[in-house]
């Protein structure tokens, strides 16, 4: 996946890395988790830490393809408990955000996940 999005961005730069246990640098204007935030062992670490890594008035934002009632019939439909401790909400997701003082939070879940926040 990883070629294929380098291909695609090439004036992108593209780091393979655990995300909660990352250091960088360097702070960023935006951060997209895409596809993924359901796999996250700690939610609310992962989230920490993408705001740790975010410039003042940043953004991040996390969306899904499919709408978390989606998302969480196919972890349940696999009978792995591993799995299924993936299953979240989007009362949770929001929480998350407030509780880490997240601005101008926005979230919809009608045709696919979306939720962004500001630093």
């Amino acid at each position: 996946m990883i070629n294929i999005a380098k291909k695609k961005f090439q004036n992108a730069k593209f780091i393979t890395a655990d995300f909660d246990n990352i250091k960088l640098n360097k702070k960023f204007d935006l951060i997209i988790i895409f596809n993924a935030f359901p796999h996250f062992e700690n939610r609310t670490k992962t989230i920490r830490k993408a705001k740790s890594l975010l410039k003042k008035d940043a953004k991040l934002i996390i969306a899904h393809s499919f709408r978390l009632d989606e998302i969480n019939k196919i972890h349940k439909k696999t009978k792995n408990k591993t799995i299924e401790k993936h299953i979240i909400t989007v009362k949770e997701i929001k929480d998350i955000f407030k509780k880490l003082k997240f601005q101008d939070i926005y979230c919809n879940n009608k045709n696919f996940f979306y939720i962004e926040g500001r630093r």
